[in-house]
């Protein structure tokens, strides 16, 4: 999700009223070990999803805490900003921070023609990696195959 800040609370000092931000869709505590070591989704005190557990990108205003959002750059439109808080930022820290995707690292992507999976195709071949990718319909696999070439 992405947005236009319109109220921030007393203690709020990373963004203002009237900027641009994206939302991380995790609620979490960020204090947890595992918070701390990057692996969020592990929270020990999960609060659950932005959409499910608060409103959230369908809502006319959402209210999340401020580890939550981080403010857009100029130059980069809302939309893809939400699509970097999602589908790029996943497959990010999955390449580098959980597989450690190094050149000349042999990588299997299941999946790959998905909204996540052709991220990830990228991702990895940005990390150096050798990508095979895998899919159900020879559409996808061709979507695959342009995007690991022009990468």
């Amino acid at each position: 999700m992405a947005g236009d800040v319109v109220e921030v609370g007393p203690q709020v000092e990373n963004v203002k009223v009237g900027d641009r931000v994206a939302c991380h869709f995790y609620l979490t505590c960020g204090t947890c070990s595992f918070c701390r070591s990057g692996r969020e989704t592990l929270c020990e005190q999960f609060g659950g999803y932005l959409g499910m557990a608060a409103d959230g990108g369908y809502a006319e205003y959402l209210v999340v805490p401020a580890r939550n959002v981080c403010r857009i750059p100029n130059g980069v439109s809302y939309v893809e900003a939400a699509i970097a808080a999602d589908a790029i930022a996943t497959p990010l820290h999955a390449c580098r921070e959980e597989a450690r995707i190094g050149p000349g690292d042999k990588v299997l992507l299941v999946g790959a023609g998905g909204g996540v999976g052709i991220h990830a195709v990228q991702v990895a071949k940005l990390c150096g990696g050798w990508v095979l990718g895998a899919d159900v319909t020879d559409e996808k696999l061709e979507m695959v195959a342009r995007s690991a070439r022009t990468r």
